[in-house]
C-alpha cells in the first residue's frame, strides 16, 4: 500500500511539473496558438474542478481505488486525442 501511494505520488509530480511544460512546447510547435493552447488547459482545469465533487461520490460508491484507476484511462485517452489531433476543431 505504501509503494502505491508513492508511486502516485511520483505519477502527479511528473504529470503536472515536468510533462504540462513540456506538453504547451509540443503544442505550439505542432501549431497550436498560445491561445488555443491555453483555451485547452482552462478547458481541462475547468472541467477538472467542475468534476471533483460527483468522482468524491463516484469514489465512495465504487471504491476509491477503481474511481483513481478509471480517471487514470480517461486522462491518458484525453492526452492521446491531443496528440493526434491535426487541429484545434
Amino acid at each position: 500500500m505504501k509503494r502505491n501511494i508513492k508511486v502516485n505520488y511520483q505519477y502527479n509530480f511528473l504529470q503536472y511539473f515536468v510533462v504540462t511544460g513540456l506538453w504547451m512546447l509540443y503544442l505550439t510547435k505542432k501549431g497550436f496558438s498560445p491561445f488555443e493552447v491555453g483555451l485547452m488547459e482552462a478547458i481541462f482545469h475547468g472541467t477538472s474542478m467542475l468534476f471533483e465533487v460527483p468522482s468524491g461520490s463516484i469514489g465512495d460508491r465504487f471504491g476509491y481505488r477503481k474511481t483513481l484507476i478509471a480517471s487514470r484511462i480517461m486522462n491518458i485517452f484525453s492526452c492521446l486525442l491531443c496528440v493526434l489531433a491535426t487541429n484545434f476543431w
